[in-house]
């Protein structure tokens, strides 16, 4: 239903140009949601499904804020990826965002390209590549401390110091199962 919905409700509701922007972006945050929940309730290939329908809605409009929600909603399915342990697919997954990031004429929020940099540095840290890990999470760094609070899109709120230091605990967290010696970085972040 849910779907339908989305896919419909675009249709219908927005025939003004000048809505029409507001609310694909609108139906895309709600598909991505929808897209979580279905993910908590390990319902995974509706999940994808949903985060599919919500990046398709993004290619569909010229919003300024629908490449930083598109790049958000390919790092959800890299988070599920991690999940699943597909850490190359993870991989490809955030390449897709940086390609989204390079290539869309609005920008993306350093938020979301902070958390970007973060999916990256858990990928890496599973694959245990200490190198590449170490360097995404250098990234987030630099992109987090770009962030203005006050910009960020609704969907990357979530992203601050507390939420940046979880992300880099996990990522050495990660490592630690092939890097034993990085387990004291990630016990001092988490």
């Amino acid at each position: 239903r849910v779907h339908l919905w989305l896919v419909l409700g675009v249709g219908v509701v927005a025939r003004s140009p000048g809505i029409r922007g507001r609310v694909v972006v609108a139906a895309g945050e709600l598909g991505n949601l929808a897209g979580w929940c279905s993910y908590g309730v390990v319902r995974h290939d509706q999940a994808r499904c949903l985060w599919m329908i919500a990046l398709e809605l993004c290619r569909h409009t010229d919003h300024p804020r629908a490449a930083d929600l598109a790049v958000d909603v390919l790092l959800d399915m890299a988070h599920q990826s991690l999940h699943l342990n597909r850490p190359q697919e993870a991989l490809r997954l955030a390449g897709f965002g940086l390609a989204v990031e390079n290539n869309s004429p609005a920008a993306v929020s350093d938020a979301t390209r902070s958390y970007l940099s973060s999916v990256q540095s858990w990928s890496y840290a599973v694959l245990g590549e200490t190198t590449a890990c170490e360097r995404a999470v250098g990234r987030a760094e630099q992109h987090f401390a770009a962030v203005d609070p006050t910009t960020a899109p609704p969907w990357a709120a979530h992203v601050d110091t507390a939420e940046l230091t979880a992300q880099q605990g996990h990522a050495w967290y990660l490592l630690s199962a092939t890097q034993p010696d990085v387990a004291v970085r990630a016990v001092s972040l988490l």
